[in-house]
């Protein structure tokens, strides 16, 4: 994954600015263009609708099970932009 998608997932979910994800796509739009904005707004979707074992998993468990999903739908995702998805994915599922 590059830079550049990394410090897009950052700012269209608000991460290192909110204390919790909150969309924000015309961030991306202005900085990066709507090609941009449409991946991560996809990779956020995608993310969000993860639908873990509740019966097997913990909020803990299940963070790192959709952090290794998305890595694993997504090869070109690197541990910092998966951690940004998953740090969305925990509090939406707290």
């Amino acid at each position: 994954m590059t830079n550049s998608l990394r410090q897009q997932l950052r700012l269209y979910l608000s991460e290192g600015v909110s204390s919790y994800p909150k969309r924000n796509p015309h961030a991306v739009l202005e900085v990066f263009g709507p090609d941009a904005l449409r991946r991560v707004e996809r990779l956020s979707e995608e993310i969000g609708g993860l639908e873990p074992d509740w019966t097997v998993h913990d909020l803990v468990s299940a963070t790192h099970w959709a952090v290794h999903e998305m890595r694993r739908r997504h090869p070109d995702l690197d541990d910092q932009g998966a951690s940004v998805l998953g740090w969305a994915f925990s509090f939406w599922n707290k």
